[in-house]
């Protein structure tokens, strides 16, 4: 995976959104204190897909695995 230090990432973020999302390789963006990891939004939609279907979806809702929300579009 790639990373990025926090500077880096917010003087080119627009470019870096554009990159994640043709590329779909994650990108790591590693600030002073944590680190995140920068998806497209369909390989978002995908991993929320396969959590959904997975058979731990019977036992835990998927938005409390993962601390999100349902999304709306």
């Amino acid at each position: 995976m790639d990373y990025l230090l926090l500077q880096d990432a917010t003087a080119n973020f627009n470019k870096l959104i554009n990159q994640v999302s043709a590329n779909h390789k994650p990108v790591m963006i590693k600030g002073s204190e944590n680190d995140v990891v920068v998806i497209s939004k369909e390989d978002w939609a995908v991993i929320e897909k396969t959590i959904c279907l997975s058979p731990i979806h019977e036992s835990i809702n998927p938005p409390e695995i993962l601390g999100i929300y349902p999304h709306y579009e």
